[in-house]
C-alpha cells in the first residue's frame, strides 16, 4: 500500500548464513517484544480513560495522513509542530533543577572562563557530560538567557519533527506512512513538555535523527560514502551532547554487519569502516580538545562506570536512581577505604548477589517493570510537570496519563510492523529495529529512566505507520 506512487527499492538477498543470523535476531527480538507488550498491557487499566481518549485521534491522523495528497503538508506539519511547542515550553518551564541545574551553572562558568566546576562530584565522575555545558555556553554566548535555550529546544524538536517525516519518506516510499509517523510525533506529549527543561535530550534527538537521515540517503546517492561518513560526524555530535552514542553506533553496525552477508558485501564493509572512523576518530578528537581545553582533564570518559550497573539492578528501587544505592555506595567507600569507582563495582557485585537470591520471578517482574519505565514512563513527566504539579496536581497526572496512553497506542501499531519487516529481509528499515533493539538491552542492566529513551522514540512513531499501512493494505485486499 503506497500512498506516494512510488515502489520501495527490493530488499538485497541474505545469504545462507545471513538468514540464519536475521532469524535469530528477530526471534530474540520478538521475545523482548512480547514482554514489552505484556508488560505495557498491566498499564493500560490505570490509564483506561485516556487510552480511548487517543484512539480516534489517531483515527484522525491516520484519515488525515489517508487522503491528504497535496505538496504542503510538510508546511502543515512545520506549523502543528512549532504551535504545540511554543505553548508547549510557556505551560511548562520549570525552573532548573538536579543534574540540569549542574550542567547550566557549569555553561555560565564556562562562559565566564572558569572551570572550576570540574573538581566537583558530578563532572569529575562524569565528564563526558561536559559537551552538554559546552554547547550551552555557546548558546549563552548569543543571548544569556535561559528563556534563550527553550527557543533553541524548540526549533531543535520542531526540526527532529520533519526528520521523523522525511526519514519515514526515505525508508518507506510511503506517503501514508510519512504523514501519520510526523503528525503522531508532532503530537506526542513528551516532546513537546520537555522543551522548557533544560535536557540535552532534545539536542540530540535531532542530530540522531539527522545522521540516520544522512546514512539512509546514501541508498539513494553515488557517492554514498560521503553520507555515511557525514552521518557518522553528526553521530559524533550528538554523543558529544548526550553519552548515548556508542548505542546508537552498535545499531548501526549491526545493520552493516548484515550486508555483509548480501551480495553488496564490499559497500557495506566500506560504509562499517567509515562509519566507524568517523565517530570513534571524531570522539577522540571531540575528548582531546576537553582535555587539553581544560574543560574536562580526564577528557569526555566514564571515570565511574559502573554505577549505573549498580543502579540498573538494585531490586527495591526497579533499577531506577535510589537513595538507597548512593547511600550504600558512600558507605562502602567508607568501611572499606575504597574509591569511587571501587565502591560502585562493589555495589553492583552487592546486587548480583541480590538478584540471585530473589529468583528468576523477582528478576522478570524487574525486567517487566524496567520496561515500562523506559518506554511508557509511568510518572516520567516529573521533570517538567514539576511547578505543575504542585499547582494543578490533577492535570499534571492527566498529562502524564495521556503521554503512557499514546506510547502504548504507538508501541502497539509498532508491532504490527514486526511480521512486514520480518518478511523485508535487509532494508535500512531494519536499523529502527536495531535501534529499539540495542537501547532496549542497555535497559535491561542499566539505570532507567523514561528520558532515556527519548531518541529512540521516534522509531517507534515510523514504525507504527507502517504497522498500519499494512493493516490498511490487508483489509483493501479483502475489500
Amino acid at each position: 500500500m503506497d500512498f506516494s506512487g512510488k515502489q520501495a527499492q527490493e530488499a538485497a538477498p541474505l545469504n545462507g548464513v545471513g538468514r540464519f543470523l536475521h532469524g535469530l535476531f528477530w526471534v530474540v527480538f520478538a521475545i523482548l517484544c512480547a514482554v514489552t507488550f505484556l508488560g505495557g498491557l498491566a498499564l493500560v487499566p490505570g490509564n483506561l480513560l485516556f487510552f480511548i481518549i487517543a484512539l480516534p485521534v489517531f483515527g484522525l491522523i491516520a484519515f488525515w495522513a489517508y487522503r491528504y495528497h497535496g505538496r504542503y503538508f510538510w508546511l502543515y506539519l512545520l506549523g502543528i509542530a512549532l504551535i504545540t511547542r511554543i505553548v508547549g515550553v510557556l505551560l511548562f518551564h520549570p525552573a532548573p533543577a538536579s543534574d540540569f541545574l549542574v550542567q547550566y551553572n557549569a555553561a555560565q562558568s564556562i562562559l565566564h572562563g572558569n572551570f572550576s566546576f570540574n573538581k566537583g562530584y558530578y563532572f569529575s565522575s562524569f565528564p563526558y557530560q561536559v559537551g552538554f555545558s559546552f554547547f550551552q555556553a555557546l548558546l549563552l554566548h548569543i543571548v544569556n538567557s535561559v528563556w534563550w535555550l527553550r527557543i533553541v529546544n524548540v526549533l531543535l524538536s520542531t526540526g527532529s519533527v520533519w526528520l521523523v517525516y522525511a526519514l519515514a519518506q526515505k525508508l518507506t516510499t510511503s506517503r501514508f506512512v510519512a504523514q501519520f509517523a510526523g503528525m503522531a510525533y508532532a503530537l506526542s506529549a513528551t516532546p513537546i513538555v520537555y522543551n522548557g527543561v533544560l535536557t540535552n535530550n532534545v539536542a540530540s534527538t535531532f542530530f540522531t535523527l539527522l545522521s540516520i537521515y544522512l546514512v539512509v540517503q546514501a541508498k539513494h546517492s553515488r557517492f554514498s560514502w560521503a553520507w555515511v561518513l557525514g552521518g557518522g560526524l553528526v553521530l559524533s555530535l550528538s554523543n558529544f551532547l548526550r553519552p548515548d552514542g556508542l548505542a546508537l553506533f552498535v545499531a548501526f553496525a549491526a545493520y552493516f554487519v548484515f550486508g555483509l552477508f548480501t551480495p553488496r558485501w564490499r559497500t557495506k564493509l566500506l560504509h562499517l569502516a567509515i562509519i566507524a572512523v568517523a565517530f570513534l576518530g571524531c570522539n577522540a578528537a571531540l575528548s582531546g580538545a576537553v582535555s587539553a581545553s581544560g574543560l574536562a582533564p580526564a577528557g569526555m570518559k566514564v571515570l565511574d562506570p559502573y554505577w549505573k550497573f549498580a543502579t540498573g539492578i538494585e531490586l527495591t528501587s526497579n533499577g531506577q536512581y535510589s537513595p538507597r544505592v548512593l547511600e550504600r555506595t558512600k558507605a562502602i567507600k567508607q568501611e572499606r577505604h575504597l574509591s569511587q569507582r571501587d565502591a560502585s563495582k562493589a555495589m553492583m557485585m552487592e546486587n548480583i548477589g541480590n538478584l540471585r537470591r530473589a529468583g528468576v520471578g523477582a528478576v522478570a517482574r524487574l525486567v517487566v517493570n524496567k520496561q515500562n519505565i523506559f518506554w511508557f514512563g509511568q510518572g516520567g513527566l516529573i521533570f517538567p510537570l514539576t511547578d505543575m504539579q504542585k499547582t494543578h496536581p490533577k492535570l499534571a497526572a492527566w498529562v502524564d496519563q495521556l503521554k503512557t496512553a499514546w506510547m502504548l497506542w504507538i508501541v502497539l501499531f509498532a508491532l504490527v510492523a514486526l511480521f512486514p519487516l520480518w518478511r523485508k529481509g535487509y532494508d535500512p528499515q531494519l536499523l529502527l529495529v536495531f535501534f529499539i533493539f540495542t537501547f532496549a538491552v542497555v535497559n535491561l542492566v542499566a539505570e532507567v529512566q523514561y528520558r532515556y529513551s527519548f531518541s529512540v522514540q521516534p522509531m517507534w512513531f515510523i514504525m507504527a505507520g507502517i504497522g498500519l499501512e499494512w493493516v490498511l493494505a490487508k483489509q483493501r485486499q479483502r475489500g
